[in-house]
């Protein structure tokens, strides 16, 4: 099953501060809700073991993320694969960032593609879980961007 999302978001800081954060494999990992255990690899890789539940189905999947494609202060790719729960889910979020006077503006892609027993519940509860977890990381990539 295949899911793509979209959207922006507005910060209230330079291009290249939203830039540094979105390409740290630590901070982004840990934006990543229920996060139990992270662990950063290199400079553009982590492994995350993170808690996941939709509908009845509950439990972790074990996380592998890598940022590619990096176009400095611009643009970059974040390529992600979970495995766990008899289901693999894999995810290419792309960003685009263009600064609009004092702040940044951050437009954002998505493509889920998920197989297994995840797939039980249907798209419109996977979506709806999704949803849920894309406004929890941007809004920890939005605070973290602003803090003084």
């Amino acid at each position: 099953m295949k899911i793509a999302f979209q959207g922006q978001l507005d910060v209230k800081a330079s291009a290249q501060r939203v830039y540094k954060i979105l390409v740290d494999p630590k901070l982004i990992g840990s934006a990543l809700p229920d996060v139990e255990q992270l662990r950063q690899i290199s400079e553009d890789e982590f492994e995350a073991k993170v808690k996941v539940g939709v509908a009845f189905i509950k439990g972790s999947l074990d996380v592998r993320g890598k940022i590619v494609d990096k176009k400095e202060p611009e643009a970059a790719t974040l390529v992600t694969e979970g495995k766990g729960l008899g289901s693999t889910v894999k995810i290419q979020a792309a960003f685009s960032l263009s600064e609009q006077g004092e702040m940044t503006r951050m437009k954002w892609n998505a493509e889920a593609d998920i197989s297994g027993l995840l797939t039980g519940p249907g798209e419109r509860l996977i979506r709806a879980q999704a949803d849920k977890v894309i406004q929890t990381i941007l809004t920890k990539i939005k605070e973290e961007a602003e803090k003084a």
